[in-house]
């Protein structure tokens, strides 16, 4: 009996990036504050098959603005911080 190869897993590509940067000059992101909050294509879909979409983004996006009202606290270790929204 012959046998079927087997598919070949689809690759992981980025569907959504939240990213949250900070630092003291303006501009200039310390990476040591800096943190991304991803989203993959495999997740965005199980999430809209199931119905969940906008719970799995608002749980993302909370995670990042939680993280970047922590930094907006810490007037002593940065003096700005951006949160930006990359859809791909």
């Amino acid at each position: 009996m012959e046998q079927k190869p087997a598919e070949p897993a689809r690759p992981q590509t980025l569907r959504l990036s939240i990213e949250v940067t900070a630092g003291v000059i303006p501009g200039r992101p310390d990476l040591g504050h800096s943190r991304a909050y991803n989203m993959t294509t495999d997740e965005w879909e199980k999430a809209e098959e199931a119905g969940l979409s906008a719970e799995f983004l608002a749980e993302l996006n909370g995670q990042a603005q939680g993280y970047a009202a922590l930094l907006m606290l810490q007037p002593d270790r940065v003096n700005w911080v951006r949160t930006e929204w990359i859809w791909l």
